[in-house]
């Protein structure tokens, strides 16, 4: 048997098992780190797809609402419930079932119906607490109250210009786009404002 010199056979086959455990024992360590490196990318990618879903349901004033789910086959609109989508397949059939049995106008839903009808009786009920004007609709008071609270939630994402209505900021808007949808159906001369098509028309074409 070969034997190296000063170092007994028995010797060497304990030293090469030494080493050799030890090689596998490390080859296994790493394994275990690898694998556990791997879980905890997976479960921060797990928490990121939870966040995004949960930041796609939350609207632009950290309110929480429903996911869209029910899609309309015609303008891709999404809304929550069957039943709005329902309602809102009015629009693009045409049908208006609430009839005004004053003036005879027509709506696709209830509510618009109701709104109209104060137009006819004059009723106000939503009050501002500040000053007391009153309005016809709810939305109506809401932006009020932005007068006295000074609240500016519509921003611009070209500019810094700010406002406290929607109309206004879409307005606004088509200052950078261009954008010219009312038209004068005498010259053709477009416009940003329906007001200032009424006042074209009334200064020119009147």
């Amino acid at each position: 048997m070969v034997r190296k010199k000063g170092i007994p056979i028995r010797n060497l086959r304990n030293n090469t098992l030494e080493i050799l455990t030890a090689r596998v024992e490390s080859l296994e360590r790493e394994e275990r780190e690898r694998i556990r490196a791997s879980e905890g990318n997976q479960q921060r990618q797990n928490n990121n797809n939870i966040n995004i879903i949960n930041n796609n349901n939350i609207n632009d004033n950290g309110k929480k609402v429903r996911p869209k789910r029910h899609v309309c086959h015609v303008c891709d609109k999404g809304f929550d419930r069957p039943s709005s989508l329902d309602t809102h397949m009015l629009v693009h059939n045409g049908l208006k079932p609430f009839k005004c049995h004053v003036c005879d106008e027509a709506f696709t839903q209830s509510g618009h119906l109701t709104r109209h009808l104060r137009v006819h009786s004059g009723e106000k009920p939503y009050k501002c607490h500040v000053c007391e004007k009153a309005f016809s609709e709810s939305g109506h008071l809401t932006t009020h109250l932005r007068v006295h609270s000074g609240e500016k939630p519509f921003k611009c994402h070209v500019c810094e210009y700010e406002c406290n209505q929607k109309s206004a900021l879409t307005t606004h808007l088509r200052v950078h786009s261009g954008e010219k949808p009312f038209e004068c159906h005498v010259c053709e001369k477009a416009f940003t404002t329906s007001s200032n098509l009424k006042r074209h028309m009334n200064t020119l074409h009147k």
